[in-house]
């Protein structure tokens, strides 16, 4: 039971589940053979998908799905978890670079625009 004003912060979204589900159907159907060696039994595939859910609940869906698609495109051998955490943080950063550019972008154009204005009133165009 959860007191008032108290979050619930162990559920996870069913995005993020279906994510994880789908980031391990791709490594079986990728790496087959060696995904039943390490993940051979239904304990030790929910223990996998415990561990892997809990150390990339940082990261959204999206990301998380971006990343398991590059790695199956690029990588021979069945990834860790830092293998994905790495490709996501590297997804991550790339997005928030790109939000700050466009940020920085929007405040330039608006910056511009101030100027134009000014020179126009000053110069009487």
């Amino acid at each position: 039971m959860i007191s008032p004003g108290q979050k619930n912060s162990t559920k996870l979204l069913p995005e993020f589940i279906q994510a994880i589900d789908d980031l391990f159907v791709k490594l079986e159907l990728t790496y087959h053979y060696q995904f039943y060696k390490v993940f051979g039994d239904d304990d030790k595939l929910l223990t996998g998908k415990k561990i892997w859910a809990k150390n990339l609940k940082k990261f959204k869906p999206s990301i998380i799905v971006q990343a398991t698609d590059w790695l199956i495109s690029n990588q021979d051998f069945l990834p860790t978890l830092s293998d994905l955490a790495k490709i996501c943080s590297s997804i991550n950063n790339d997005l928030i670079r790109k939000d700050v550019a466009n940020e920085e972008l929007d405040n330039f154009e608006r910056f511009d625009k101030k100027i134009l204005e000014k020179l126009r009133k000053k110069h009487n165009i």
